[in-house]
């Protein structure tokens, strides 16, 4: 009996065994299949989600977006007015050669002012400053524009050009009304600028040359 229990025992054991261990295995597989069939259902839901658009996010997007740029829009429009609204008016205005050779007398001089002398460091250039002179001629005010030029060390003074602002494309520029009166000379800004007022607005004036001038509107 223990022999035939022995040899049972050891078929039996090893059939047991080898029973158990199939069983073992077969659950395993089992469960490794059904894991793998898990994990495909899940790619395929995961790889249909990413294909369709969501459309609350995408329509709560797009409005996020289409706000954004609307107050993007209207933003650049306020800042444009801003800019618009301070942006200073800057013109060039002719200035109308006089003839210096005429030995031409001024009038009315009402006030003279002559700017800081721009020395030459080179001895072949001359020194230069500028002058204004406003005349009044009844009540109608001109500026009169010298250069005046200075040789080696300040003698030889002499006007090299005398030029008139042009009042008419002055006031018509910078909507100048009524009669061209009232100028008032400020300050010099540097040897060829200066500043001055007219019809309650403040204006730089730079002498460019002979025959023109750069005028930018300060404030009004």
């Amino acid at each position: 009996r223990s022999g035939w229990e022995g040899r049972f025992m050891h078929r039996g054991f090893l059939i047991v065994v080898s029973g158990r261990c199939g069983f073992r295995q077969r659950r395993l597989n089992l469960a490794l299949d059904f894991m793998k069939n898990i994990l495909l259902l899940v790619i395929t839901l995961i790889t249909l989600n990413c294909g369709k658009p969501n459309k609350s996010d995408s329509s709560s997007s797009n409005i996020i977006h289409l706000d954004s740029s609307d107050s993007i829009i209207k933003s650049l429009k306020d800042t444009t007015k801003i800019v618009y609204k301070i942006s200073p008016q800057l013109e060039v205005i002719p200035l109308e050669s006089e003839d210096i050779e005429d030995n031409i007398f001024y009038t009315w001089v009402t006030f003279l002012s002559e700017s800081k002398i721009l020395w030459s460091e080179n001895d072949s250039t001359r020194s230069v400053a500028f002058r204004v002179l406003i005349t009044t001629s009844e009540i109608y005010n001109y500026i009169y524009i010298e250069k005046i030029t200075y040789g080696e060390e300040g003698f030889g003074k002499r006007i090299e050009y005398r030029s008139r602002l042009n009042t008419i494309i002055f006031s018509d520029k910078f909507k100048i009304t009524g009669e061209f009166t009232g100028v008032k000379f400020s300050n010099w800004i540097s040897y060829n600028s200066f500043i001055f007022t007219i019809d309650n607005k403040r204006f730089e004036l730079t002498i460019l040359n002979q025959n023109e001038a750069q005028i930018l509107l300060c404030d009004s």
